[in-house]
């Protein structure tokens, strides 16, 4: 805004993120690249159904299911090999993991 020859700023509050951590399923997801299985790792179990979702790069969910516990290994050997997008969601956070099939 120009007046009287001077540039005046408008005050803006401006909100530049939210913090991740809030909002995240926090998982370890290894080996990166995999050829028939990956293990997912939880920091913490949440209360209540914790769901996992493999998809592909069109979006196509291609395998699901339940967490029960910590550590899951997951059985990937009927995917074509390419890459893929794993979907970690516990009902109020989730988390998207990129991953490799060999």
């Amino acid at each position: 805004i120009y007046t009287d020859q001077r540039l005046h700023q408008p005050n803006y509050d401006i909100i530049t993120g939210i913090e991740e951590s809030e909002l995240s399923v926090d998982v370890a997801l290894y080996p990166n690249p995999a050829s028939d299985r990956i293990t997912l790792q939880l920091n913490e179990l949440p209360g209540g159904s914790t769901t996992w979702a493999i998809t592909n790069l069109l979006g196509k969910n291609e395998l699901s299911g339940t967490i029960d516990s910590a550590e899951s290994t997951l059985d990937i050997n009927t995917l074509r090999p390419g890459l893929y997008m794993l979907t970690v969601t516990d009902g109020r956070r989730k988390g998207v993991y990129k991953f490799i099939k060999d």
